[in-house]
């Protein structure tokens, strides 16, 4: 789980400011000059495969189903 959250974290910026959401605290919260160290997203159902799978393909496009 570690390598996973630390390939997901380690993907460029802009990769991870694809996620969005209308709601709070679900989309991509990148680093804020009051919390430097600090990002994090908010994944809708992730418990849920398809959701996870839609998550994982708009962060790599290309696949990684190692990250289901």
């Amino acid at each position: 789980m570690v390598t996973a959250m630390k390939a997901l974290f380690d993907l460029p910026e802009e990769t991870k400011q694809k996620h969005k959401s209308p709601k709070p605290y679900q989309s991509y919260q990148g680093r804020s000059p009051v919390i430097p160290l600090n990002e994090s997203f908010g994944i809708d159902d992730a418990c849920r495969l398809e959701a996870t799978q839609a998550f994982t393909n708009l962060m790599w496009p290309q696949g990684n189903p190692a990250f289901w």
